[in-house]
């Protein structure tokens, strides 16, 4: 056994534990081996929190476990992917602010914290896995990627969601042109009271926007060629969903019992201050 336990220097050790490479506090290492399936920093001190050691031994699906306290710190450090769950504990995030170096949000990320209420997504990343945001109840803001594909999952069910909007953007509620599916239950149960799905968007989940009681304007352009089952089921009685005439939003619309508006839509539309 203690040939798997390695002391590399102060409270620096290296162990092999089940075909797993675990790291605790990285520090004064001479080489580069990128192999750390998991790395424990204990605190915040230089010769425990180095960045420089880290970036020797973390590959891309590394998983760091950190102090709470630390949080904020160590999401400064120049990470690119944040991996499943990783947050789903911390009690204590109020508003949090990530590198433009994060290229990837995993599933469940801060899924179920109670205290988070404003989060900005930098336009580094591309990709949010599933249920990051749900039941994160006092969550009203986001600030999204421009550059996301995809809307996934249970996003923001059962958030306190109220306000998209993007970097450099005066827009609100307004969807990104990147985007090409609104996932399963990805809006349900949130607070918005009104969402523009432009061009670019084809797909709109099963229970995508269900349940948002306070949801009363729905504008969706003509490329959206498929609307899931009760995709808008059980929203505000007052609930109006706009589009061209003969789209699929009309005839969603038609068959559901919920008023449609006619109108005539841009092109597309453009996510740059006081344009659209």
């Amino acid at each position: 056994m203690l040939e798997n336990i390695n002391v590399l220097c102060h409270s620096a050790i290296r162990l092999e534990i089940d075909n797993k490479i675990i790291y605790i506090d990285p520090y004064s290492l001479t080489s580069n081996a990128n192999d750390a399936d998991l790395i424990f920093i204990t605190h915040d001190h230089y010769d425990h929190f180095s960045i420089e050691d880290i970036k020797k031994v973390e590959k891309s699906n590394t998983i760091f476990i950190i102090p709470e306290s630390m949080l904020e710190n160590a999401i400064k450090s120049g990470i690119k992917e944040i991996g499943d769950g990783l947050f789903k504990s911390f009690s204590k995030l109020g508003k949090i602010i990530l590198p433009d170096t994060l290229t990837t949000i995993g599933n469940q990320v801060f899924d179920g914290n109670e205290e988070l209420s404003e989060i900005a997504i930098p336009d580094s990343v591309t990709s949010i896995g599933k249920y990051t945001f749900r039941k994160c109840t006092r969550l009203s803001t986001i600030t999204l990627s421009k550059n996301l594909t995809e809307i996934s999952d249970g996003l923001f069910m059962n958030s306190g969601l109220e306000e998209i909007k993007y970097n450099d953007s005066d827009i609100k509620n307004v969807l990104s042109n990147n985007i090409k599916r609104i996932g399963t239950e990805a809006f349900s149960g949130t607070k918005l009271e009104s969402i523009n799905i432009p061009d670019g968007i084809t797909t709109i989940g099963e229970n995508a926007f269900a349940n948002c009681k306070d949801l009363t304007d729905v504008t969706i352009s003509k490329g959206v060629t498929t609307i899931e089952e009760d995709a808008f089921a059980e929203c505000s009685k007052d609930l109006v969903i706009k589009g061209e005439k003969g789209s699929k939003a009309e005839q969603y619309a038609k068959d559901n019992n919920i008023k449609f508006q006619s109108i005539t839509l841009p092109e597309s539309i453009t996510l740059s201050k006081n344009s659209i």
